[in-house]
């Protein structure tokens, strides 16, 4: 604390921390614009029904078996995705019942969709082979695009710039690959 009382040290310090958010959610009492499913409002299914605090556990261990093979495939992110909301809206769905644990609101038939599960694959935890193939694709499409740009037309030499960001992004996928 400085003198005034105030844990910041500047006026500006102030400011900046009233325009910030945090990088990752950790106050269950507050929402914010964080990527996990606690952060986000949504319903999430694998958050909601885990197997050992609610009745629908065999519903959630099937849609958990089906994203480990998927990932096990090496099946990418919007396919698993698409896969997932498609057996959960007709196999899960159909005769689920949520009660919201902040409100006590029953919802039939909630939705899960989309961001929500792909929030879900890549911030819960619960799947970490998952996270390393989204950074290697990552990698790769920056090569892609890089190699796609690289030469300029008029003079058939290589845009420096570009050539050393391919370079280093092709070091970076290196060392990624590497860790394994």
């Amino acid at each position: 604390m400085n003198g005034s009382g105030s844990v910041f040290k500047s006026a500006a310090q102030a400011v900046r921390a009233t325009m910030t958010t945090p990088a990752y959610g950790l106050d269950p009492e507050t929402i914010v614009d964080a990527p996990q499913c606690s952060a986000s409002g949504e319903f999430c299914f694998l958050c909601a029904f885990e197997p050992d605090a609610r009745a629908d556990g065999d519903a959630w261990q099937s849609i958990v078996d089906l994203i480990h093979t998927l990932v096990a495939a090496k099946r990418e992110i919007p396919a698993i995705v698409r896969t997932v909301v498609s057996v959960y809206d007709h196999s899960v769905r159909p005769s689920l019942v949520y009660t919201h644990p902040d409100t006590g609101a029953t919802v039939e038939r909630p939705r899960w969709t989309a961001s929500s599960v792909r929030r879900h694959l890549l911030f819960s935890e619960q799947f970490p082979n998952l996270f390393g193939g989204v950074v290697t694709c990552m990698l790769h499409s920056i090569i892609v695009r890089y190699n796609a740009s690289m030469i300029d037309s008029t003079t058939g030499a290589p845009i420096e710039e570009t050539r050393r960001a391919f370079v280093d992004t092709i070091k970076a996928l290196q060392r990624w690959e590497s860790r394994k």
